[in-house]
């Protein structure tokens, strides 16, 4: 067995976390502007924080700074150009200054004023992202090159994301490790391509394999009263960003146990999950009278409740071509994440059925070794908040898609009522992972010793073959980092 604190392991460890950082780092610099996922609208709040004006209910427009970004840096490479070469951006062009202007003030005239539907996100990514920016100034980088420089958060914290995730496997299973080493090797492999922009889904990973691990620590009684503490402002930074995020507390609540007993080190957690969450949800109660920042989304977008339980039920969901569509986008968002190029879906169709197939297979074994009681099985606490966390953001993911009327929106609509945007959960890749790579064990130990570090090997490699195929047209964009000389 390899010593888990060895000198090795933390080289292996840290060249994972620089295979993570290099691999983010180059895609984020790859993409032109301005990617799917709404980047333009957290664009927006990133320049507004830097300013140090949060946006509010009232004040809720675009600034200026993000639309003329928009209007000079916008690539059309992201939808169907039909094989016809991408127009150069308006920043290319050798306009004189009062040109410039003049299209300025018109896409001026033409958003000022339109509300930004992401508005009143919680602030902590945008905040940290604000800064980040205002450093990218001082340090006398272009506008565009600002932007590019805030997306590296993106590769940092996916780094980072990489070592807590081992130090979390290393504490739960110290004697297994197929699964301390291979955790964070799947998680410096994950081809999720929301790191690769600016979005406040993007500390997930990073959060979750933080919390992951200070829950393991309270669990096994080695942590500090402020270790504790930093726990629960985790948990409750995680909820107030995105509330599929909730699942991680579930997690964290069966990792620990018992929370009915509670303690210095409980009760320390508890106050940290509530500092974040009470000071967000009274701060947005009084500025729009909501607790969530869903209603002003809602309202923006157009989207509105349906009005009676009865109306959930007729939702192609439940009919079993609905529910297989449902299922397969779920499973292929939440590994390889949901940008189109060229109006065409990045993917590799038999990469995507592996995992969509190997995913709930895999992590069915490891639960059964549970069930039945094996000798090296994981964690009864581990399983079980894995699977509930599974399933309460499976349920969320179904309950807004049936709960609600989309209105004119392209996604989701009125014509593909469903919610699959599998990114916002790509922080479960941490336990679904574990789960993942435990089942993987199980099913080819039977084939020799050597046989689940060459399984291990052959996923990385697929996964990190799978991006680099997939996004070689993006790297010949003629509007990136790499090529753009504005």
């Amino acid at each position: 067995m390899i010593d888990a604190h060895s000198a090795r392991v933390r080289w292996i460890v840290a060249s994972l976390a620089l295979l993570a950082f290099v691999r983010v780092a180059f895609f984020a610099l790859s993409f032109p502007f301005f990617g799917h996922m709404d980047e333009i609208s957290h664009v927006d709040l990133v320049y507004r924080h830097a300013a140090g004006n949060p946006p509010s209910a009232d004040d809720d427009a675009y600034v200026a700074e993000t639309i003329e970004m928009f209007t000079f840096y916008s690539s059309a490479e992201w939808i169907d150009l039909h094989g016809a070469e991408p127009p150069p951006l308006p920043a290319q062009f050798d306009l004189p200054d009062e040109m410039r202007r003049a299209a300025l003030e018109q896409k001026l005239a033409e958003f000022g004023g339109k509300p930004n539907h992401e508005a009143l996100e919680a602030p902590p990514y945008y905040a940290v992202a604000g800064q980040w920016l205002n450093l990218a100034r001082w340090l006398g980088l272009g506008k565009l090159d600002q932007l590019y420089f805030v997306r590296l958060l993106g590769a940092f914290m996916l780094a980072g994301g990489v070592v807590f995730a081992h130090l979390f496997a290393r504490r739960l299973v110290p004697d297994r490790s197929l699964l301390w080493l291979g955790l964070p090797t799947l998680v410096a492999v994950f081809p999720q391509d929301v790191f690769y922009f600016i979005n406040n889904d993007v500390p997930s990973i990073l959060f979750f394999s933080a919390a992951l691990w200070l829950a393991v620590r309270m669990r096994d009684r080695v942590s500090g009263i402020v270790e504790s503490l930093v726990l629960g402002i985790l948990v409750g930074l995680m909820f107030i960003a995105k509330a599929p995020n909730m699942t991680l507390m579930f997690a964290v609540l069966a990792i620990v146990g018992r929370p009915w007993q509670l303690d210095r080190k409980r009760v320390s957690a508890i106050l940290g999950f509530f500092v974040p969450t009470a000071t967000w949800h009274v701060w947005l109660f009084r500025t729009s009278g909501h607790l969530t920042p869903s209603f002003h989304k809602c309202e923006v977008l157009g989207i509105t409740p349906k009005h009676s339980i009865a109306a959930w039920f007729d939702h192609p969901i439940y009919t079993w071509d609905g529910f297989r569509w449902f299922w397969g986008r779920l499973i292929d968002h939440f590994w390889r994440g949901e940008i189109e190029w060229h109006g065409k879906v990045m993917s590799i169709g038999w990469i995507d059925t592996l995992l969509a197939w190997s995913t709930p297979i895999l992590c069915g074994v490891a639960i059964l070794a549970t069930l039945r009681r094996r000798r090296d099985r994981l964690p009864d606490g581990t399983v079980l908040g894995t699977c509930i966390a599974i399933l309460v953001g499976f349920a969320i993911m179904v309950l807004i898609s049936v709960a609600f009327d989309f209105g004119p929106n392209m996604y989701p609509s009125r014509e593909e009522p469903y919610l699959v945007t599998g990114r916002v959960h790509n922080g479960m890749i941490v336990l679904i992972g574990l789960l993942y790579l435990d089942g993987l064990d199980r099913v080819t130990r039977r084939f020799g010793r050597i046989a689940p570090w060459v399984a291990l090997a052959a996923l990385a490699v697929t996964l990190l073959a799978y991006e680099v195929i997939v996004t070689i047209p993006v790297v010949r964009s003629p509007h990136n980092f790499w090529h753009l000389d504005v």
